[in-house]
């Protein structure tokens, strides 16, 4: 009624849909001049189409603000678009910046993510003008992770001091690289490396991170050493980001049954490992990816999707204070057929080859068939 009547402010937050679904209320029709200001936010992941029903209730005279990146994920499409008629069903924001050529704002400040993330995100193509609010963000943990094997470590998984280097908190982004050969859909050993990391993290984890700087007095955010509660830690903490579905049921498996004595709820370990497009518009301090592929003729067959520009610099950008990356030497030596999407591996190729230009060799192992087995690679970091 006060949009009819046009009475006073009113602001109303809703899907496309819903939006369409007040313009039809009443057996009205689908366009009324309700809103002087439209705002829609990951306008990147919004198609043209759901955004027209939203437009259909602009006032005469009034504004559209379109917030989002064409560098992340585009709306998913069941087909590909027809040819040379791409634009018309991408996201409404590359439809008004690529057909209609309205340009576009950059914003030059990172509010997520300390300087190191930050800087890497710049090779996907952002402006170099683009800076780190909080430049010197960091873990900061309650205690140092162990070099002695922990009393209650599970025999289920491998012990190591070398978790350290991955844990380090003055080492933002890092990766192992190793050669697997065989792995499709699901891999053992990285699932088992997840599991350790996360199980190293936990109750070591401050809630704060430290050097923050607070946006609204610009002073560094006093570290209070209190650590996460076990719902917090799954849900702001520590994120998992693997493409296949089958990866993602074999670390929750492994997470669930570690945990189940810990008052964790199964959905939250659930929702915090998770596919790119699930996490696209989250942010967590750590955030760990498995590529969990290995197997050169699987990558092949969906190195357009595995390789993707977007889909890697989703992932990267999800993280605040660290990025971990198990990837197979397969997936970093694959060179597609395709121009395109070799061109589009090339953000995945340099996190690995050289963003990551420090490196050791350390050689880890996993419990599979109720024994260890050994895998030989490079941990590289930054």
């Amino acid at each position: 009624t006060k949009l009819r009547e046009n009475k006073g402010i009113t602001i109303v937050g809703a899907t496309s849909e819903q939006v369409h679904n007040l313009l039809t209320a009443d057996n009205n029709s689908a366009q009324a001049e309700f809103f002087d200001l439209i705002l829609i936010d990951e306008a990147s992941q919004m198609d043209v189409a759901h955004a027209i029903l939203v437009f259909c209730s602009l006032a005469e005279n009034g504004s559209i603000v379109l917030a989002g990146d064409h560098l992340q994920l585009a709306p998913i499409h069941q087909a590909k678009p027809p040819k040379d008629l791409e634009n018309m069903v991408s996201s409404i924001y590359t439809f008004c910046r690529d057909f209609q050529n309205v340009p576009d704002v950059m914003l030059d400040e990172n509010y997520r993510s300390n300087e190191i993330i930050v800087n890497f995100a710049l090779n996907a193509g952002y402006r170099n003008n683009l800076s780190s609010y909080s430049p010197n963000l960091k873990l900061d943990l309650s205690s140092p992770i162990p070099i002695q094997k922990p009393s209650n470590w599970s025999s289920d998984l491998y012990w190591t001091p070398e978790w350290q280097e991955f844990l380090n908190p003055d080492f933002p982004t890092t990766c192992f690289v190793y050669e697997d050969g065989r792995s499709s859909q699901w891999n053992q050993f990285e699932a088992d490396v997840v599991v350790s990391l996360i199980s190293l993290l936990q109750d070591r984890m401050s809630e704060q991170l430290a050097n923050e700087i607070d946006p609204l007095n610009g002073q560094i955010i006093p570290s209070t050493r209190q650590a996460y509660t076990p719902k917090e830690f799954w849900r702001k903490a520590v994120g998992v980001v693997t493409p296949h579905r089958a990866q993602q049921g074999l670390i929750v498996s492994k997470l669930q049954k570690l945990f189940a004595n810990n008052n964790v709820s199964p959905n939250d370990i659930r929702d915090a490992v998770d596919t790119v497009e699930r996490f696209q518009g989250q942010q967590r301090d750590v955030i760990i990816a498995s590529f969990a592929m290995g197997d050169p003729d699987a990558i092949a067959e969906e190195d357009e999707f595995l390789m993707s520009l977007n889909r890697f610099n989703v992932m990267a950008s999800r993280a605040r204070a660290k990025l971990i990356v198990l990837i197979s030497q397969e997936v970093v030596d694959h060179l597609s057929s395709d121009i395109d999407t070799l061109n589009k591996s090339r953000l995945l190729k340099l996190y690995v080859d050289s963003f990551c230009r420090n490196y050791k060799d350390m050689n880890l192992e996993y419990f599979d068939n109720n024994s260890f087995k050994q895998v030989n690679g490079l941990f590289k970091w930054r």
